[in-house]
């Protein structure tokens, strides 16, 4: 029994082998449906390609493109590029002189119509000569067009010269409110080595008109300012001389030149006598504050103004008057409360003659007149003592003719003629005349005595 079990066991194996041995080749397509026998090659699987999702993954954030602005649609490239075509302007190389580029900004308009101005910056070549250039441009079509241009150049008209930058940069060339007719364009630039021009041009929607310029030694010439309060805007322009001495000795004479928009155009405001129907009270006061302010007594000249507010007539040249000699008398006071390099010429271009004698008082008469004065030395007058004794004479005469009794305006000018050559004999009819106009004042009589011994 044992040995037939183990053979009919081994029976049965062997005849398994053998089936296992004659079964067919399973094909790669049919998966095999035994688990216990593995087919004895691997088929090759079929990769179908799977899409991406359609849909961003809540995972990621989602990232805007960033698109560059180009010329096809950038109005300020766009613009830029017109001008600068125009112009057929090559950036010069380096550290040499020319037009750098081009500027370009939106106008505001009160009609929502839409305006352009571009304009040159850099230095300009005098060889050959280039000037720097505004231009106006609107839409037309898909782009632009220049509705019109002005070249800032020089003319030959030596008491209107024009506007004529040397050096124009980023914020030279700004928008500006005068009247709203127009459209107002400012300009402020540079020319040589420390002076400035400004310029003022109006833009009607056909052309670009200059209206107003202005040089002066120093930059920073123009403001813009509504001196009488009706809305429309005055330009105020520095006429001041910074070479009273040199232009580094900080000395200045100041004066501002005023313009005044009359409906049409700008014009200057000068002292202007009054009508034929203003009162005589009131005649009378224009008359004096026009002589004052001509005689270089802005000091008088704005003590006077407190009268005009007793007045119940105006009129437009009265109103101009005093507002004129209100700007240039409070900048002329101004000087004399500021540190001024030279305090004695700001009192006298201010007509306050008795506060420049009062400084020459602190030094006494045998201080003042000796070649060796502290008045001189050491101060930036030193060396332009004979342009000091001009600046006094040009300032007291003027004075002395609308006004004789003028003591201290004598002392000065026995002073100045003093300084020319340090001669005591030029200096004694002046010194004489004020000892007899103010016997009490010690500092005239001194002095009369120390020239004259």
């Amino acid at each position: 029994m044992h040995y037939r079990f183990i053979w009919i066991t081994l029976a049965s194996l062997l005849l398994l082998a053998a089936t296992a041995c004659n079964r067919p080749t399973p094909t790669p397509t049919a998966a095999p449906t035994s688990t216990v026998a593995s087919p004895t090659v691997a088929p090759t699987p079929t990769i179908t390609p799977v899409p991406p999702p359609t849909a961003t993954p809540t995972h990621e954030p989602t990232v805007e493109p960033t698109v560059e602005p180009t010329v096809a649609n950038d109005p300020q490239s766009q613009i830029v590029a017109l001008l600068t075509a125009s112009l057929q302007l090559t950036k010069p190389t380096t550290d040499s002189v020319g037009i750098e580029g081009v500027y370009a900004f939106p106008l505001a308009t009160n009609d929502n119509h839409v305006y352009w101005l571009a304009y040159t910056y850099g230095i300009r070549n005098f060889d050959p000569i280039q000037n720097h250039v505004i231009a106006i441009f609107e839409p037309s079509g898909n782009g632009w067009r220049e509705v019109t241009r002005s070249e800032l150049a020089m003319r030959d008209d030596p008491a209107n010269p024009g506007l004529s930058p040397d050096y124009l940069g980023e914020g030279s060339v700004t928008q500006v409110q005068i009247e709203p007719t127009h459209l107002w364009i400012q300009v402020e630039g540079g020319a040589g080595a420390h002076s400035g021009v400004y310029g003022l041009l109006s833009f009607d929607g056909t052309t670009l008109q200059e209206q107003a310029n202005g040089f002066s030694s120093s930059p920073g010439l123009g403001r813009i300012e509504d001196l009488n309060g009706d809305g429309i805007a005055e330009v105020l322009l520095d006429a001041s001389d910074y070479y009273v001495f040199c232009y580094a000795c900080g000395v200045r004479w100041v004066q501002w030149d005023i313009r005044r928009w009359d409906g049409e155009k700008l014009v200057p405001v000068t002292l202007q006598p009054l009508s034929g129907s203003a009162p005589a009270q009131v005649n009378d006061f224009n008359e004096n504050l026009i002589a004052l302010a001509q005689a270089g007594l802005w000091k008088d000249a704005l003590a006077a103004l407190e009268t005009a507010h007793t007045f119940s007539y105006s009129e437009p040249a009265l109103t101009w008057n005093l507002l004129y000699v209100q700007v240039n008398g409070e900048a002329r006071r101004a000087e004399t409360e500021s540190e001024s390099a030279y305090p004695i010429l700001s009192y006298i271009f201010y007509g306050d003659f008795d506060a420049a004698v009062a400084r020459l008082r602190d030094v006494g008469a045998d201080g003042i007149f000796i070649p060796e004065s502290e008045l001189i030395q050491g101060t930036v007058a030193q060396g332009w003592e004979s342009a000091l004794a001009d600046w006094i004479e040009k300032s007291v005469d003027p004075a002395l003719a609308l006004k004789s009794d003028l003591a201290s305006a004598y002392f000065l000018r026995g002073w100045a003629a003093y300084l020319r050559n340090y001669t005591e004999a030029e200096a004694v009819p002046d010194i004489q005349k004020a000892a007899e106009l103010a016997p009490d004042e010690t500092l005239y009589r001194k002095s009369l005595e120390f020239l004259t011994e």
